[in-house]
């Protein structure tokens, strides 16, 4: 059995042979097709790699082609933008040089001439020459306007040209042609208006101010006259004050009688203002050089009471010769000037000091450097004046020898109000000397840094009356620096001798030796508070005051002399102040605004 199952198994494993080699073709044969397939699969696969290869390839051929779409469209609108300034900028020099032109081949010539200047104020000489031309030109075209008996552009333009000129020295300080076209204009517009007639009883006087600010000398000077003449009754009218809020020491110093023009236009100011001033005895105007308004109000003597012109910016062009019948300088210089340059008869020009307030009161310095966080043994230089009054003429500026100071007594400290640590010479005052220098910006409250103060430098190269007369009244020994010419850019008095100098190099070695002598400081300090109180005090001003009011007597006119006069060096020291002061608007704006310029057009989408 056994050797029967043997060969039973050996005929069934011979019977299956056949089947099982077919069974190896078979499988040989799916490893074969799973090979190929494989393979199908990896070249499906790097096909399909190749494809999305090509298509990141062209993805990226694509953003880069955007890109550089992108990048070509803008520098294509870069292009058209700079075009386009280029073309404006053509298209408004042709338009200015057009109102220069058409005024200069029309009106008559008439130019500033050289005089003493030298050489080397020639740059200064040609910008007198370019300010002089603009103003002739501005001039002729409100002539052009009051022909045509358009008074509102008259006032425009006249307003334009009294901007331009007193930020932009023309070599004159006054305009016949201006002053005649404001007159014309306000006698035309009041012409309805009832004549002026004088009333007995206590004197009531109009102050007229274009704006009212709460620090500077300018409102205060206004608010110091009014308590200096307690027999007359006081009141204020302001012009162009808009949203600002009026002072709480002019509201004290008038009682309360404080009024705005409310009208909408310049000619409306004009009728508005001319209606008012029939109710006043005097009027004192303290305008700003520009203030068109005012001047045509007062233009016709006849519909107005007798006017005082209050000399406040006597270093400088302005407009209201024709309205003044009384022109009140606070300084002798600024008097000359008034008759000299800007052809006030002799007979109508007064001067008479800044009106102070002058009580004195003692100080505590030790208890006022506590508080301002320096030393006991500090010596503290004090200076106040608006940012523009430091500006840099030349290779000096006030910042720049101050730091001389500085460097050489360790003691010294500064503090500055009117600046601030981010404009241009203190903010790297302030970074190389730390705390100790202090510039507090404009504000009104001054009173610990005076206390504080040791020793009171005035602003250069244009000094700020106001401020040094008031630190020199807390017994604050003032020192200056006046420069040969400066002339009325300077702080001088008629009755007291202020101490200074006329020499960078004496000013530096005269400041640090006063920081070390304080019984010289003291006691200088203390005589000047006492002439200055004297010779500024009420009890001093109050006949001066009545004086300019009985001089004020109708007697306004136009300027009577030839205002175009050779240069002087004071003209040159001017030009060289307004540069660095920045201050001022372009001349492209001005006419613009007067309507003598289109506004901004873009010249591709013409």
């Amino acid at each position: 059995m056994t050797t029967g199952s043997g060969e039973g198994l050996t005929n069934d494993s011979v019977a299956r042979r056949p089947e099982t080699g077919e069974t190896n073709n078979l499988v040989r044969e799916l490893y074969s097709l799973r090979t190929e397939f494989e393979s199908t699969v990896r070249s499906i696969h790097s096909a399909l790699e190749e494809i999305r290869g090509a298509l990141d390839a062209q993805g990226l051929a694509m953003e880069g082609l955007a890109g550089n779409q992108v990048a070509l469209q803008a520098s294509m609108e870069g292009l058209a933008a700079r075009v386009g300034d280029e073309l404006r900028g053509v298209m408004r020099e042709i338009q200015i040089k057009n109102v220069l032109d058409r005024a200069w081949l029309t009106a008559p010539r008439s130019a500033v001439g050289v005089g003493s200047t030298n050489l080397l104020d020639r740059v200064e000489c040609a910008t007198i020459f370019r300010n002089h031309t603009v103003l002739r030109a501005l001039e002729w075209h409100t002539q052009e306007r009051l022909a045509t008996f358009g008074d509102a552009a008259v006032l425009d333009i006249a307003r334009a040209a009294g901007e331009w000129s007193c930020m932009n020295h023309p070599g004159v300080f006054a305009s016949r042609a201006l002053e005649s076209a404001l007159r014309d204009v306000g006698r035309r517009q009041l012409e309805d208006e009832p004549r002026w007639q004088a009333r007995g009883g206590r004197r009531r006087v109009l102050h007229v101010m274009t704006v009212a600010y709460p620090i500077g000398g300018h409102t205060r000077l206004a608010e110091n006259w009014m308590r200096s003449d307690p027999s007359s009754e006081h009141s204020v009218l302001l012009s162009e004050q808009g949203e600002n809020v009026v002072p709480s020491d002019l509201l004290a110093a008038t009682d309360g009688r404080v009024d705005q023009l409310t009208s909408a236009t310049q000619l409306g100011r004009v009728r508005e203002l001319g209606r008012l001033l029939t109710s006043y005895d005097c009027v004192a105007l303290h305008i700003h050089p520009y203030d068109v308004v005012a001047v045509a109000a007062c233009a016709d003597a006849a519909k107005r009471p007798p006017t005082l012109f209050i000399d406040h910016g006597d270093h400088i062009f302005w407009l209201g010769v024709g309205a003044s019948d009384v022109v009140v300088s606070a300084r002798p210089s600024g008097a000359t000037l008034a008759v000299s340059r800007r052809g006030i008869k002799p007979d109508q020009s007064v001067t008479i000091p800044l009106p102070l307030s002058t009580a004195v009161e003692p100080r505590d310095a030790e208890t006022a450097k506590a508080r301002l966080g320096l030393p006991a043994d500090a010596r503290v230089m004090l200076t106040m004046a608006s940012a523009h009054k430091y500006g840099q003429v030349g290779k000096r500026s006030f910042t720049s020898l101050v730091e001389r100071v500085l460097s050489a007594v360790p003691r010294a400290y500064l503090l500055a109000v009117g600046p601030t640590g981010s404009e241009p010479g203190w903010e790297a005052l302030i970074k190389r000397f730390g705390e100790r220098v202090n510039a507090f910006g404009p504000t009104a409250e001054t009173g610990l840094m005076l206390e504080a103060a040791d020793l009171y430098l005035d602003s250069f190269p244009f000094g700020s009356p106001t401020a040094l007369f008031e630190a020199a009244l807390r017994g604050i020994m003032p020192f200056s620096l006046r420069d040969p010419g400066a002339g009325v850019l300077m702080v001088e008095d008629a009755d007291v001798e202020l101490p200074g100098t006329t020499d960078a190099e004496s000013w530096v070695k005269d400041v640090e030796e006063l920081l070390g002598n304080d019984n010289f400081r003291a006691s200088e300090g203390h005589r000047l508070a006492l002439e200055i109180a004297d010779a500024h005090g009420r009890a001093r001003l109050a006949p001066l005051l009545e004086r300019a009011y009985g001089r004020a007597c109708h007697q306004a006119d136009l300027p009577m002399i030839e205002l175009a006069r050779p240069l002087t060096q004071f003209d040159i020291a001017l030009v060289r102040y307004q540069r660095s002061s920045g201050l001022g608007h372009s001349l492209e704006h001005l006419l613009e605004r007067c309507g003598l310029v289109p506004a901004a057009i873009d010249p591709l989408s013409m």
